[in-house]
């Protein structure tokens, strides 16, 4: 198990309080053995670190202007949704109708995917991200050279396969896999949490910009494009064909399932979102309608991405970075237009449907799937 420094962290936990209150290093401690929940939304958004149900920070006024804050962000995020509901419900029909052209099927083979060794786990996903360049890189080795990694970990909210919690006052962060193994799996569950390291290192600490996650419709366009470019050099690189095959078809179909549901909710006659982004419909619909949109929009975005950097790496990062930079400031329809892409193709699909249908065919040939 790759293990995170237990003491590091609750010196940097207590070193990241100081600038709210004061917090007991016994009581860090502790909790930690408990395994401590780390809310990184509320460390990220207000500075306020939460552990459990306790607040070890002193009562201020944080607490009070993040309730607004987040009542601000709910209703920039259905502005949002608004504005973009027809972009969203075309990709989400054609999505659908392709789907059900090609028969695609998730197959799920997750316990197909190869495993290695401790230090070749390490290397691959090094090498993988040296191919991003220097800078890149550097960024991926702080995080195994200080131990600030741990796989087979609990220290994340139910349903999540990895966490990423930012300490914006250190400029760095722990990440935390759920997953044991030293495989293809648990290695694009730590790429994917790199991806968002990269992303708060290079542009949200060194910028000190007070981006909502909540209305943050780019949030995870940036980890995921690392996570299909590793499941692309998995494949290329002969490290584990299968696998990349296997995740990157996962992925598809999460992408399918959650342009689906985020359809159901848009031609809702009335439509509630609440502060968790929970929504709910005349019809009974419940379910987390922001997780839907960040990820669905991320893995269309970060598959179109992954077809730029086959053909142009250069123009790749330059295209990642700018969708970084510029996240608060463009539209969707921005976004799409900086691609290079047609709207109307980028729309129905067309750029990625031939690697869809591809891969589903040749996963279905090589497990025998009717």
């Amino acid at each position: 198990m790759i293990k995170i420094d237990e003491e590091q962290l609750i010196d940097d936990l207590l070193a990241t309080s100081i600038e709210f209150g004061s917090a007991n290093k016994d009581f860090l401690q502790r909790e930690y053995n408990n395994f401590i929940v780390l809310n990184h939304s509320l460390a990220y958004n207000s500075g306020k670190i939460i552990i459990g149900e306790k607040d070890i920070l002193k009562k201020t006024s944080h607490k009070k202007s993040f309730e607004k804050y987040n009542l601000q962000s709910q209703r920039e995020f259905l502005c949002k949704l608004r504005d973009n509901q027809e972009l969203l419900k075309s990709i989400a029909k054609h999505l659908n109708r392709f789907s059900r052209k090609i028969k695609f099927e998730n197959c799920c083979f997750l316990d197909s995917v190869k495993s290695f060794n401790e230090n070749d786990f390490k290397d691959i996903i090094l090498s993988y991200f040296r191919t991003y360049g220097d800078k890149y890189y550097r960024i991926v080795k702080s995080y195994f050279d200080n131990n600030r990694i741990q796989t087979d970990s609990e220290m994340f909210e139910e349903g999540l396969g990895g966490y990423f919690v930012p300490l914006i006052w250190l400029y760095s962060g722990y990440i935390f896999s759920k997953y044991s193994k030293y495989n293809t799996l648990t290695a694009a569950s730590i790429v994917h949490e790199l991806g968002h390291a990269i992303d708060s290192e290079l542009f949200l600490f060194p910028q000190q910009k007070k981006i909502p996650l909540h209305d943050d419709l780019f949030l995870e366009i940036p980890s995921i494009a690392f996570e299909v470019g590793f499941y692309d050099y998995l494949k290329s690189q002969k490290i584990d064909y299968n696998g990349g095959l296997v995740l990157a078809n996962n992925r598809v179909a999460t992408l399918i399932y959650e342009f689906k549901r985020i359809r159901q909710a848009l031609l809702s006659k009335e439509l509630y979102l609440y502060e968790n982004g929970v929504a709910e419909n005349e019809e009974g619909l419940n379910y987390n309608l922001r997780v839907d949109v960040i990820y669905g929009l991320g893995y269309y975005f970060g598959f179109h991405l992954s077809e730029i950097r086959k053909n142009n790496p250069k123009e790749f990062l330059e295209l990642l970075n700018y969708l970084m930079t510029m996240r608060k400031e463009i539209s969707l329809e921005d976004a799409i237009e900086k691609t290079g892409f047609n709207r109307e193709d980028f729309i129905n699909g067309r750029y990625i449907k031939p690697r869809i249908k591809e891969d589903c065919l040749e996963l279905k040939r090589r497990y025998k799937v009717d």
